[in-house]
């Protein structure tokens, strides 16, 4: 009988397991699985004024590819998500570049939402990426629940070791 039990058991958490992986890029659909702005504060780059904004630092020059986003997900919340954002970036974590404009999905609020490849840098050389919310979807905060950036670790800069 504890035989059968524990291999019910196995059999059970391995079905699990294998339908757990149908969906490896999905993100939750709660609030607190997320970046939220409710209030503008000073941009770092000067030019974009008072918004919404996030910047990310890799202490280092990187070369940036594939860029994926999930917006927020929260079924409630949809309307924070980011809709138009500015790019911009820069080498020596001072000086900015404008990458562009691009626009994000909204997402669905469903637990299968796996996110959206957005663009590809094509190697863009950066020390520090800095994302600002243009608007989002009628919401009263702004914000979005995910970031990956794909970066090339084979490339290394002299003037980064």
């Amino acid at each position: 009988m504890k035989k059968l039990i524990l291999l019910f058991s196995l059999s059970l958490l391995c079905s699990a397991m294998l339908f757990g992986q149908c969906l490896p890029d999905r993100h939750s659909s709660t609030w607190f699985d997320a970046w939220i702005s409710c209030e503008t504060s000073d941009n770092p780059n000067e030019l974009r004024g008072p918004s919404h904004w996030i910047e990310y630092d890799f202490n280092q020059i990187r070369y940036l590819n594939e860029l994926k986003i999930w917006n927020i997900n929260d079924p409630d919340m949809v309307s924070y998500g980011a809709q138009n954002i500015m790019i911009d970036y820069s080498e020596d974590g001072y000086n900015w570049q404008e990458y562009g404009q691009v626009v994000l999905p909204m997402a669905p609020g469903k637990n299968t939402y796996e996110g959206d490849e957005i663009l590809n840098f094509d190697n863009l050389r950066a020390k520090k990426l800095l994302i600002t919310i243009l608007d989002n979807y009628g919401g009263e905060c702004s914000g979005f629940a995910e970031l990956k950036i794909d970066i090339d670790t084979t490339k290394v800069d002299d003037d980064n070791i």
